[in-house]
């Protein structure tokens, strides 16, 4: 009996950790998750990147202190310079997405071209580092 008690109280100690696991952790659950980058200035920078970092905002984005993209995922991407000093949010662009997390990719759809990256999230979880895929000639 003691035995049951005790798998019961670990199954549900494990289920309510994992309920509890923040969304965008891990770059597994997007949508509604906002990231921050370095400064982007448009879509051309995003198409020559070979390495991007995202890391996940985890604070109130006023109290940034430097000047950021902020990649705000929902049915679209929506991209936004941060000024730290002024707290103003421009857009930069928007653009449709596909995220596959059991592949580990993010394709983003930008002025009729399509850009592909596998991505390898950190230990943390709240740090994804995105490798621009080469396209096939």
């Amino acid at each position: 009996m003691k035995k049951i008690i005790l798998a019961l109280a670990i199954s549900i100690w494990s289920f309510s950790t994992f309920a509890q696991t923040p969304k965008g952790l891990y770059f597994d659950e997007l949508n509604e998750t906002v990231w921050l980058s370095s400064v982007i200035n448009s879509q051309s920078d995003i198409l020559e990147s070979k390495f991007l970092g995202l890391r996940l905002v985890e604070i109130e984005i006023d109290l940034i202190q430097q000047n950021t993209t902020l990649w705000s995922f929902g049915e679209k991407l929506k991209t936004k310079s941060y000024n730290a000093a002024t707290k103003e949010r421009k857009i930069i662009f928007e653009c449709n997405y596909e995220h596959n997390k059991d592949n580990r990719t993010l394709k983003l759809f930008l002025d009729n071209k399509m850009v592909e990256f596998n991505y390898l999230p950190v230990s943390t979880g709240s740090y994804v580092q995105l490798t621009q895929v080469k396209k096939k000639k």
